[in-house]
């Protein structure tokens, strides 16, 4: 950052502005800028949880996440271009095609999607994703010890291609590996107790907002997370090309 700064100085010097240092004098400590950050950045503080077995892992409070995100505008239009379509879907029930996860039946049959279309409220769909990353050699003696595990979120109201780019995809929390099969319930507590917040409806703005968890994505090497075998893998889905 210090490069940074430095950079824009010269380049603000080059332009005729001399007095550089001023515009910078409250971003000189890491304590100013990241109270900058948190003020005019929105950005949301980490939050650092020891467990049982003296493992440590760190979550980001979903609710004030997804309370900065709301206040994007672009991510509203987007949310209420999908109240449209879910409302359409509702009321189509023989679809000739099926282009989105709220055309089927499953969807439609969903408590809270339906109270949600009954009474014109917005449903915040979840999507949920798990995926480990190595930083240890792979070949080396300390392969696994320190595996972490990711999950993060986005919402599926978010078209599908504003929805893969990077600034519309949350951390939930990063983990040990190794402590996701005894403490699944502690790591992703903060975002069952948001999702049961949001179950009962979160006011935002003077618009009250419901949601829950629409999915869990992630690859065949994560079926601890429902208790199965990591090794439990259909002959079908080792198969599986991505289109």
């Amino acid at each position: 950052l210090s490069s940074l700064v430095g950079d824009i100085k010269e380049l603000l010097f080059e332009r005729g502005i001399a007095d550089t240092d001023s515009l910078f004098a409250k971003l000189s400590t890491t304590a100013q800028r990241h109270k900058f950050y948190v003020d005019e950045l929105g950005m949301v503080d980490a939050v650092s949880v020891r467990l049982s077995n003296g493992s440590n892992f760190c979550y980001v409070p979903l609710l004030s996440q997804l309370s900065e995100l709301l206040k994007n505008n672009e991510v509203l239009s987007e949310i209420n271009t999908r109240k449209t379509y879910i409302s359409k879907s509702f009321q189509n029930t023989s679809p000739e095609s099926y282009q989105y996860i709220c055309d089927g039946s499953f969807y439609k049959n969903h408590e809270l999607a339906r109270y949600c279309f009954e009474t014109s409220n917005i449903f915040l769909e979840f999507q949920l994703y798990y995926d480990d990353v190595e930083f240890c050699n792979p070949i080396g003696a300390h392969t696994k010890v320190h595996k972490l595990g990711a999950f993060y979120w986005t919402l599926s109201n978010i078209r599908p291609k504003f929805r893969g780019k990077l600034q519309c995809i949350f951390i939930v929390s990063l983990c040990y590996v190794r402590d996701i099969r005894l403490h699944l319930s502690s790591i992703l507590s903060n975002f069952n107790n948001a999702m049961e917040v949001l179950s009962k409806g979160y006011i935002f703005s003077g618009n009250k907002y419901f949601g829950s968890l629409l999915c869990l994505i992630a690859d065949p090497a994560a079926a601890l997370i429902g208790g199965f075998k990591e090794s439990a893998v259909h002959p079908l889905l080792a198969s599986v090309e991505a289109v």
